[in-house]
């Protein structure tokens, strides 16, 4: 059904579905984390930013179709979290929040300061700083 519903839908509401969606996955992972392990990780939205990322840099810069691009960003985004599950298995509570928040936290930094962020998003990204 989903598959069916751009043919009859606008491209708004094909948007806000989409949107809708997503929020609904992650709100479904929060609640698996949190609710049912209580955990609490400020990280887990990482992987959906990884994944984007990685999918855009393959279909724009690598010229990979849609499926080859979701695919790879997949499974991109499962090894990371399988080296972090690695790292952060021992801890709980307020240290694996950090953790989390930390990893989070790096991979907006690295995915804010490489070139390939600039050539592929229209908007404008600051260079980083080297401090002088």
């Amino acid at each position: 059904m989903a598959v069916g519903l751009p043919a009859v839908l606008s491209d708004y509401w094909v948007y806000v579905l989409t949107i809708a969606f997503f929020y609904a996955a992650m709100a479904a992972s929060w609640n698996l984390l949190a609710g049912y392990t209580g955990q609490f990780s400020l990280g887990h939205h990482t992987f959906a930013m990884i994944s984007a990322y990685v999918s855009t840099l393959l279909m724009a810069k690598a010229g990979a179709g849609f499926g080859i691009g979701i695919a790879v960003a997949i499974f991109t985004a499962v090894v990371l979290s399988y080296a972090l599950g690695v790292v952060c298995l021992k801890v709980h509570g307020l240290y694996l929040a950090l953790i989390t928040w930390a990893f989070a936290e790096w991979c907006a930094i690295i995915c804010a300061c490489t070139l390939a962020s600039r050539v592929v998003t229209a908007a404008w990204i600051p260079p980083c700083s080297s401090g002088h």
